[in-house]
């Protein structure tokens, strides 16, 4: 039986394994992150203090952006972010009232995810 990576002694089962490699492997390049309103998310590496999230029309997750100093009011995408709170379309909608479930088809002819 090998210990966890932590060194606490707990079990890592087969399981537990495969989710630490999975997120491991999801991490790459990545970056842990919070906003000034308390939000935590990840992003890539190269986000820099200062950077804005923006939530753009027919997107599928928020982005980076970092202001241009090149381009008067022009922006840098700096990559796509995943940010709690903000990946079901909650930006634009707020919170959905209780009882109420966010319903996303995966692809075509596949089943519906209802979160």
């Amino acid at each position: 039986m090998a210990l966890s990576f932590d060194g606490t002694g707990y079990p890592e089962t087969p399981s537990v394994a495969e989710f630490r490699i999975r997120v491991s492997d999801c991490l790459v390049g990545r970056c842990l992150i919070t906003t000034t309103d308390g939000y935590i998310g990840v992003a890539p590496k190269t986000v820099r203090l200062g950077d804005q999230i923006a939530v753009l029309a027919g997107g599928y997750s928020p982005v980076i952006v970092r202001k241009s100093f090149k381009a008067i009011g022009g922006h840098h995408l700096i990559g796509s972010c995943f940010l709690q709170g903000f990946m079901w379309l909650e930006a634009f909608l707020g919170p959905l009232p209780e009882h109420h479930h966010y319903v996303a088809r995966q692809g075509p002819g596949e089943d519906y995810a209802i979160f």
